[in-house]
């Protein structure tokens, strides 16, 4: 076998240079990465950002080594299922370590970004849900399917609606405060009181009477501002003093910063137009009774919708796997450059084998079985990147959540059962990519190859 065997792969005595190499990079990387993580540092996510990439590259670099505890821990499996040609098929896979890896690497770049989206976008969900069943108390939301105000009537014909014990309008005003603009969200204390669970840090929702104003936590605290200060704020060109008569912790399912009374906001000049309308069910009301008698009022309104909480919450998820699926779809560019990558190196290995190949088949090896014997070289490089890149992502997700717990990104979520499908599909793909090289080496004539130089 050395005899006839092509020389193809000479030792590879800078392995372990570019291993530790790959290996400061990497803990550089995810020192960057412990920085914006771990402590209170201005930007932090500016040093995740600066991170993720030097990981990437060191654990590239890197991958020759680190990938093989990976290729073992598949050669076992493939011994026990393949025997011998599994053996082959380990081997051939670590002749050039360094060709495997950087083959692999490109399947990992891919899926570290996919694998990274994943574990963001169901965090970015399961907070989503999170926040409407601790904060939303409202049965039901009415509001503008194209997203731009509608008349005050509708509120009040729904508030007549048997059954139905409560309205919350809530309006969204463009305001100036100490020279940057913002949005002011205009409510009516009581029903918002009713509709929506605040919390709140100081004062009460019900001291939002007349030209006053409650400031969210953050932005109080951005600000300097406690209850009794007064904040300059200019609604519709008009500028006026607010006195702050509370604090309260956010709520995301509105986005706004202030809230002050409908009463300032129509002080203001402010043409009347609700954004929302928050509706509570009064005690014993049957539910379907309510809502057909809700829909029965917007059925003439084709753009005015009706949603319960979880219709509620999906439609607050669904901008989420739209960006989600745009992502998967471009990032799918990567995979089949990754795919291309597997093939053209399977194909050279294959060149480079000639002699070897007929040689193997000289002693017995079938067809079926060279075939084989490609296809889990192929798919042991394909596990290797999807190994390595889904590992990465995962961190790389955990990272990006945590440094947006703050921002009502607060729940991880890790869909393991997609990261498992990821890792399966790369075998797949492993699969796919050997067709064209096995069954080249397949047909090969055994005596020609045998005699190639």
């Amino acid at each position: 076998m050395e005899a006839l065997r092509d020389d193809v792969a000479m030792p590879e005595s800078s392995i372990g240079r570019r291993a530790a190499i790959g290996m400061v990079m990497t803990a550089l990387g995810a020192a960057a990465l412990g920085v914006g993580l771990f402590t209170s540092i201005p930007n932090a996510l500016v040093y995740i950002g600066a991170g993720m990439p030097f990981v990437v590259v060191g654990v590239a670099i890197a991958s020759p080594l680190l990938g093989r505890p990976v290729v073992a821990l598949v050669g076992v499996a493939y011994r026990r299922m393949f025997g011998t040609v599994g053996r082959l098929a380990e081997q051939n896979a670590m002749r050039n370590p360094r060709r495997t890896a950087a083959t692999a690497s490109a399947l990992m770049v891919g899926l570290t970004l996919v694998s990274m989206m994943a574990v963001f976008g169901q965090s970015t969900k399961a907070s989503v849900d999170k926040t409407i069943a601790e904060s939303f108390s409202a049965d039901y939301v009415v509001s503008n399917a194209v997203g731009v105000p509608f008349s005050p009537a509708i509120a009040d014909r729904v508030a007549k609606v048997p059954g139905v014990g409560a309205v919350a309008r809530f309006r969204y005003v463009a305001a100036t405060v100490r020279g940057d603009a913002t949005q002011v969200g205009g409510i009516e204390p009581i029903p918002f009181g009713e509709a929506m669970k605040v919390k709140m840090d100081r004062g009460t929702v019900g001291a939002l009477v007349g030209q006053t104003l409650l400031v969210e936590s953050k932005r109080a605290k951005a600000l300097g501002l406690a209850v009794g200060d007064k904040v300059t704020m200019s609604i519709a060109g008009k500028e006026a003093s607010y006195p702050v008569v509370g604090i309260f912790e956010g709520l995301p399912t509105i986005g706004s910063e202030y809230l002050t009374s409908m009463a300032a906001v129509s002080a203001a000049g402010v043409v009347p137009a609700d954004n929302l309308a928050y509706v509570v069910r009064a005690p014993g009301a049957n539910p379907a009774t309510v809502h057909a008698g809700i829909d029965s009022v917007i059925a003439d309104l084709p753009t005015i919708t009706l949603k319960d909480q979880s219709e509620f919450a999906a439609e607050q998820r669904a901008p989420i796997d739209q960006m989600l699926s745009l992502i998967y779809a471009l990032l799918g560019l990567a995979v089949v450059i990754a795919v291309l990558g597997i093939v053209n190196t399977l194909a050279l290995s294959v060149i480079e084998r000639t002699r070897e190949v007929g040689l193997l088949r000289a002693v017995g090896l079938s067809r079926r079985q060279l075939r084989t014997m490609v296809r889990l070289e192929s798919i042991i490089i394909s596990i290797l990147g999807a190994v390595l890149g889904v590992g990465l992502g995962l961190v790389f997700g955990v990272a990006l959540q945590r440094s947006q717990a703050d921002s009502g990104i607060g729940v991880l979520s890790v869909p393991f059962v997609q990261l498992f499908i990821f890792v399966a599909l790369a075998a797949l793909v492993g699969v796919l990519a050997a067709v064209w090289p096995a069954r080249r080496a397949a047909r090969l004539d055994v005596l020609r190859a045998i005699m190639t130089e």
